[in-house]
Formats: C-alpha cells, sequence, structure tokens
C-alpha cells in the first residue's frame, strides 16, 4: 500500500470511527509508514522524472517525498511555496536542492 492511499483510508477511519479508534487501527500502517526510507537511492537514472512539489504541506513528505526517494528513475527537483522562506526551510529539512517563492 503506497502512502496516499493509507492516507485516505486514515482520513475514512477518522471520520466513521473517531481518533481513537483510527489511532488503535491505524497503528500497524503508521509503524509501516514511518519506515520508509528517509535516505534518497543514490543511483538515480539519468533519465529520472523530475518532481517538483507545489507548495510545502505537511502531507508532502508521506504522499510524494519518501515514495519517490525509494524509486530510481523519479527524483524531487524543487518546492514552491508562497513564502521563499518556508519554501527553503522545507527544502533544506527534506534536502531538497531547488527553491521557488511566489
Amino acid at each position: 500500500m503506497d502512502p496516499g492511499e493509507a492516507a485516505g483510508i486514515a482520513i475514512a477511519i477518522a471520520l466513521v470511527g473517531g481518533i481513537g479508534t483510527s489511532l488503535y487501527l491505524l497503528w500497524p500502517m503508521i509503524k509501516r509508514l514511518s519506515a520508509l526510507p528517509k535516505e534518497t537511492v543514490q543511483n538515480k537514472s539519468a533519465a529520472a522524472v523530475k518532481i517538483g512539489i507545489l507548495g510545502a504541506a505537511k502531507i508532502a513528505p508521506m504522499a510524494v517525498i519518501y515514495p519517490c526517494r525509494k524509486l530510481e528513475n523519479a527524483t524531487i527537483a524543487g518546492v514552491a511555496a508562497r513564502s521563499y522562506q518556508k519554501a527553503k526551510d522545507f527544502a533544506k529539512k527534506y534536502g531538497i536542492e531547488e527553491i521557488y517563492g511566489s
């Protein structure tokens, strides 16, 4: 199960059962997602798809960054946010080279 699918399931369970039930049912999934690699695959393909993140949102690491790090044929090229400083902080935290502000 990919992190995006897991997030959708988490939202559905939270809406139906409340936060306590959600945490109880989702704990195994949360543990599994937290074990996703935090380091980038070292041998990225020269033809790797370059992905840009629009908005330094809290869901971006789980939905885009960590899954992308597992792939050899995709890389995070840059991040853009309304505030240049927010984009800069986000890029520093997740090791993204290109930074864009509005």
